[in-house]
């Protein structure tokens, strides 16, 4: 929640001498747990003050709404990601069911490594190219709600985690090429 208070009316000078308010903009952060705030003194421009309510909120917004590229992602997955595809196509079960097992004590998002991990196992590695590809193009359109666009970046940014292996090794590919 945002509040705009203008500490010069009279009837808000009992809350400005208590936060000591006397410059103006005053920015101060409330938490749940720390009624007593924590003055903002970072730089005055956006990217500051979403780095700063990422830090204190535990968000993972970007700059202009929406999420950021890490928004969704969970560590233990990523490297459970890149485990599964640098494993070769017959040891990539055994990865999916380790990660089948935590899953069940991570939440939600874990769910999503899950689904990509059944679909290359099952489909084809084709499906991470075609699903980024379809994800992205939604995301720059920009059309759905506010709550949709959250759960497809969701998606195309747990996608990433998977593809960031997969252009790893396609990098050491062409570097052993050259030499």
């Amino acid at each position: 929640m945002l509040a705009n208070v203008d500490a010069d009316a009279k009837k808000n000078m009992p809350l400005a001498m208590k936060y000591e308010i006397s410059s103006f903009p005053t920015l101060i952060f409330f938490s749940k747990e720390d009624k007593k705030g924590v003055p903002y003194t970072g730089a005055r421009e956006e990217k500051d003050f979403v780095e700063f309510l990422n830090e204190k909120c535990g968000t993972q917004r970007a700059v202009g709404g929406g999420l950021n590229e890490q928004a969704g992602r969970v560590p233990e997955f990523d490297e459970l990601a890149a485990k599964f595809y640098s494993a070769s196509a017959d040891a990539r079960q055994s990865v999916l069911d380790e990660a089948t097992a935590l899953s069940k004590t991570a939440g939600a998002a874990a769910q999503q490594y899950i689904k990509v991990m059944k679909k290359v196992v099952s489909d084809t590695e084709a499906y991470l190219t075609k699903e980024s590809k379809r994800l992205s193009s939604i995301l720059s359109k920009r059309t759905l709600s506010s709550g949709k666009l959250g759960e497809i970046k969701i998606k195309a940014n747990i996608l990433a985690a998977c593809a960031e292996k997969k252009a790893e090794e396609a990098k050491e590919e062409f570097e052993d090429v050259a030499e």
